[in-house]
């Protein structure tokens, strides 16, 4: 019959070897700079193959990626805030937070909604639009019809 190991008598961290844990993290910066320098490449490759000007409309606006950009980063503040909070023992600073967090993220959430209802995306002589209804999304669900 097996009998279950007393988990306060495994080995922990024998020999200091580095955690599973820290591992997944390393893997997963790994991924994540090779996404990210894959689409660096990606973009001066199609600019170095490019006959016109690059990106064919000209540089994109960042209308509204500026001040999402600014709200996205205050909201992190304030999560941040929340977090060193509830590592102090204080629950009431872990829910303000929480809630500062949230308040500050519904607009842009909504500003990104608001922008994909009409989305339109055009390369060159291509051209992809994306209609949506987003009521419709949210009470019924998506669906394939």
């Amino acid at each position: 019959m097996a009998t279950a190991a007393n988990p306060y008598e495994l080995p922990i961290n024998p020999g200091r070897q580095a955690s599973p844990g820290w591992w997944v993290m390393v893997l997963v910066i790994a991924t994540e700079a090779m996404l990210f320098a894959y689409l660096l490449f990606s973009y001066y490759y199609l600019a170095s193959m490019s006959r016109g000007a690059f990106p064919p409309d000209g540089v994109p606006r960042l209308g509204l990626a500026a001040p999402n950009t600014v709200i996205l980063l205050a909201s992190s503040g304030t999560m941040s805030w929340a977090e060193r909070g509830i590592g102090a023992g204080d629950e009431r600073r872990l829910r303000l937070g929480m809630l500062l967090t949230l308040v500050r993220r519904i607009p842009e959430a909504h500003a990104r909604l608001k922008t994909l209802e009409h989305f339109s995306f055009r390369y060159g002589k291509v051209t992809a639009r994306l209609k949506v209804d987003w009521v419709r999304v949210w009470s019924k669900g998506v669906s394939a019809r």
